[in-house]
């Protein structure tokens, strides 16, 4: 979901700097819904506090309620940064696709960086200091 996200073209309204806390809190508002749906699911219904051997009652597993919540306050979040297709057209944005590595969106350019270096680092040879580290290690007496 991020990642689709972060590759939109709606995310280049966002400023991550100035928009961080609002970011975070929405993407922990998603962690937290999607956590606790699966729990809730797994038991939609809870004894109640009436419940008895004798007469059993249930009701509805009380995490249903805090999702709901958490369900108003990512579509909020959806709507202040125009996520969907009606908040979009509210707030009037446009945009152009990108022409060139220098117009991409921070996050991505981030991104790109990160498996850049994850490339590199896969790539280069070991130095000179690792491999007498890795010669001591192989000669080493005590190994057994």
């Amino acid at each position: 979901m991020w990642r689709r996200y972060w590759q939109s073209p709606v995310a280049r309204a966002v400023d991550p700097e100035a928009d961080y806390e609002a970011l975070r809190h929405w993407i922990l508002a998603v962690d937290e819904r999607e956590k606790l749906s699966e729990m809730a699911v797994a038991q939609p219904l809870m004894p109640g506090a009436r419940h008895s051997a004798a007469s059993p009652q249930f009701v509805l597993n009380p995490l249903f309620r805090r999702i709901s919540e958490l369900t108003d306050e990512i579509r909020r979040t959806e709507d202040a940064f125009g996520m969907n297709p009606q908040s979009r057209f509210r707030l009037q944005l446009t945009y152009e696709p990108p022409t060139a590595v220098e117009d991409e969106h921070p996050i991505q350019a981030m991104m790109r960086k990160r498996r850049e270096q994850a490339a590199q680092c896969c790539q280069r040879p070991f130095s000179d200091a690792h491999r007498k580290i890795r010669a001591h290690a192989r000669n080493d007496p005590r190994r057994p």
